[in-house]
């Protein structure tokens, strides 16, 4: 049986919830740059806010816990609001109108990863982009991991750096018109 979800507001970063709540840092499943995928050892915290519980195959890597910074599933990144999946007792509640509302965000979440492949191989096939860093990319290093332990597809976040400036730059997909977003993504690039 899967833990129950709960929810805690809180103004700290997921890091420090995880040290507060179980003495440990979490293992970041999909964060870093250059953006990288990796699999936890079993029995993690693990934070989840990038590719979301409903991103990730959590039965894969059987944590302790896992940790979101509900940012991307409320689609609001002012939010304090962290939703926690533990069997150990930690204060927190349940509310049902935030599960509904995560129930309700997998359609958009599920529209934002299709996007974000699109746009992630037309990165890997423009002309002034030097290197893409997307897990959903075969030629991506993290590519076997992120194959192992994302569902839904591989997240909605794209890094990238162009041919005339290695700064890594990170856009965040949308579940917006995937042709407009890549429009003016060329009018950046050009």
């Amino acid at each position: 049986m899967a833990p129950k979800v709960r929810f805690i507001e809180s103004q700290q970063s997921a890091e420090e919830l995880s040290v507060e709540l179980f003495g440990v840092l979490p293992h970041v499943l999909l964060g870093g740059t250059p953006l990288i995928c990796t699999i936890p050892e079993a029995g993690a915290v693990v934070d989840v806010s990038l590719p979301t519980y409903y991103g990730s195959s959590i039965s894969r890597f059987k944590p302790h816990a896992v940790i979101e910074h509900l940012a991307r599933s409320l689609d609001d990144l002012s939010t304090n609001v962290y939703a926690l999946w533990t069997d150990e007792d930690v204060p927190a509640t349940s509310n049902p109108d935030f599960e509904q509302t995560l129930h309700d965000a997998e359609v958009r979440i599920r529209v934002e990863n299709d996007n974000a492949a699109t746009i992630a191989h037309y990165l890997a096939c423009h002309p002034n982009v030097a290197e893409v860093f997307y897990p959903g990319l075969k030629s991506d290093g993290s590519f076997a991991a992120a194959a192992q332990v994302l569902a839904h597809g591989f997240g909605n976040a794209i890094e990238y750096c162009t041919e005339d400036d290695a700064a890594i730059r990170r856009i965040c997909v949308t579940a917006d018109d995937v042709f407009d977003q890549i429009e003016a993504l060329e009018q950046r690039l050009l």
